[in-house]
């Protein structure tokens, strides 16, 4: 919600002046004209203080309000509604809050005779610089619905990709953590009642058993110390993700990790060249291509080796050069961004490498699912198993050792 500070005329002809609260300035011109105000000047304040809303957590759209939105816009556009009435009707049946205000503002904007493209710009926290150049494109060749169909198209190319990357890293820290409480209880718990049994029995214990009875002591005289070390680890991991040069360092880690550093370079590569095809397919120039495709990549390694092929594209080097010098890209990749770039169709060969790219990130999180689950399962069998043995093997000396008194 906002305030907004206005003076009108009320019907006798008095002027009044004062504040009020709504979504948007259309939304506060008709409040007042309800109140039979005829609005002269109406401004925004910025809230302070008391009035002010706070959000602990930013809100944001989802992308599958925003894939709907787009489809159901071109779709509309296509059949000949107005952009405004379009915009009207979409604000009114997405399911977004933030989506709503949004397009409620934008609507206003449209209303006042500002483009399409200039109105989006002013939220960069919903419309991407790839959705507002791509927009800008449509609008300059007058294709409009065909350049949303393929913002459509990329942003559900990219939630899928980023879905399996998210399913596949997700499933293994679950079950680990799952592994993690399990263990946890039967240090903290299981152990420790049996260890108190076999010490006032007296028998001398086995080696596992006195190593798992160290471990279960120290985890239940410091668990203090290893849930701080773990919020000090979380901490420190959030910190560096907010700031470049540490993000840099966990990004370039992640790609080097043995198994799923391949999928997320794969990912990154499919998001790259899908996004920098559908901008030159849209006429964007191809250096402003690059830059908006930078922001859209999320890891800094790529991104990074990214920008410095466009300043030495900007300079006159053929983008496949400096891509080619840097490991971090594949042949593949290279190879045919040089086939395109000779044959003039470098959006094509883009398009067949993000198809590619994207078969890959499937098939590998399938295969990585199917070595990870047993894997996962191996590893906690194992630790609960060294714990009950741990437990058993003195049961059955105690047991002996009474027959053979």
């Amino acid at each position: 919600m906002a305030i907004f500070q206005y003076e009108g005329k009320l019907l006798n002809g008095r002027r009044k002046k004062g504040r009020i609260t709504a979504v948007s300035v259309r939304e506060a011109k008709e409040k007042l004209r309800q109140e039979s105000i005829l609005v002269t000047d109406l401004a925004e304040l910025e809230s302070k203080g008391l009035n002010q809303e706070v959000n602990l957590l930013p809100e944001r759209v989802k992308i599958e309000h925003l894939i709907m939105y787009v489809r159901q816009f071109a779709t509309l556009i296509r059949a000949g509604v107005p952009i405004v009435r379009a915009t009207s009707i979409l604000r009114v049946q997405t399911e977004s809050k933030l989506l709503k205000q949004t397009l409620s503002q934008v609507e206003d904007d449209l209303r006042e005779g500002i483009s399409y493209s200039e109105a989006i710009k002013k939220h960069p926290k919903v419309f991407s610089n790839f959705f507002v150049a791509m927009a800008l494109a449509g609008e300059t060749s007058g294709n409009l619905e065909e350049v949303l169909d393929q913002i459509g198209l990329q942003l559900q190319k990219q939630y899928d990709v980023k879905r399996k990357v998210v399913s596949a890293l997700t499933y293994p820290f679950v079950v680990s953590l799952v592994a993690i409480g399990v263990v946890a209880f039967l240090m903290v718990s299981v152990v420790p009642t049996f260890a108190s049994i076999f010490g006032q029995l007296g028998s001398e214990l086995p080696l596992i058993t006195r190593i798992v009875v160290a471990v279960s002591d120290f985890v239940a005289a410091y668990w203090w110390l290893i849930l701080g070390l773990v919020v000090a680890g979380i901490f420190t991991f959030t910190w560096m993700v907010r700031h470049e040069k540490e993000r840099l360092v966990i990004d370039r880690v992640l790609l080097k990790l043995p198994i799923f550093g391949p999928l997320v370079l794969k990912s990154q590569i499919a998001l790259l060249t899908r996004s920098l095809a559908v901008l030159i397919r849209a006429a964007v120039p191809i250096l402003a291509a690059i830059e908006i495709t930078e922001k859209i990549i999320s890891n800094r390694v790529i991104r990074k080796g990214l920008t410095r092929a466009r300043e030495m594209m900007a300079q006159g080097v053929p983008l496949h050069q400096p891509l080619m010098r840097d490991q971090k890209f594949p042949p593949l990749m290279t190879q045919m961004i040089a086939v395109g770039e000779e044959s003039g169709d470098l959006d094509a060969m883009l398009s067949e490498v993000a198809e590619f790219y994207e078969s890959e990130v499937e098939t590998t999180t399938d295969r990585l699912k199917s070595i990870i689950e047993p894997l996962l399962i191996v590893v906690l069998a194992s630790i609960v198993g060294v714990i009950v043995i741990s437990i058993v093997v003195p049961m059955f000396q105690i047991y002996s050792d009474i027959q053979n008194q």
